[in-house]
């Protein structure tokens, strides 16, 4: 969990701060407290932004946290799953677009987005594996 406050002017600062977490797909769970799950890689870009938000004359803390409710941590999952499940919809809407021309232009740009949704599919969507089968049945077919 990550709760931070900065000053509210210049607005820009919350704004960047506001970039960095959803560029990390981190789940606001209350106005300065978001929640990621707890892996190396969270942690140390979360590491970064407490420093970043320091810098700003701002207040961060970096917590670790455990759902005492089953329920609650279910929910918490399932909208972690949903953005992941967004970004593979719109993969495969991309891939039945195919065009006639700039296939490796069009191809490139699909394998981009999916790195990028993978890279932050932090409870490992079946998805994935689906949209990885046909990303690869398209690349075979160009070659």
């Amino acid at each position: 969990m990550f709760q931070y406050s900065v000053p509210n002017k210049p607005s820009k600062l919350r704004v960047y701060v506001w970039r960095k977490l959803k560029a990390l797909r981190a789940e606001q769970l209350l106005e300065g407290l978001y929640a990621l799950p707890l892996t190396a890689k969270t942690t140390e870009q979360l590491e970064w932004l407490c420093a970043e938000v320091f810098e700003m004359s701002g207040e961060a803390v970096l917590w670790k946290s455990e759902c005492l409710s089953a329920l609650q941590e279910e929910k918490l999952i399932s909208r972690f799953g949903e953005e992941a499940h967004k970004g593979y919809r719109k993969i495969q809407e991309m891939l039945s677009q195919k065009p006639e021309e700039n296939q490796k232009a069009w191809l490139d740009n699909i394998m981009r987005l999916y790195a990028d949704i993978r890279y932050h599919d932090y409870f490992d969507t079946q998805q994935h594996y689906t949209i990885h089968t046909q990303i690869e049945k398209h690349y075979r077919e160009g070659k």
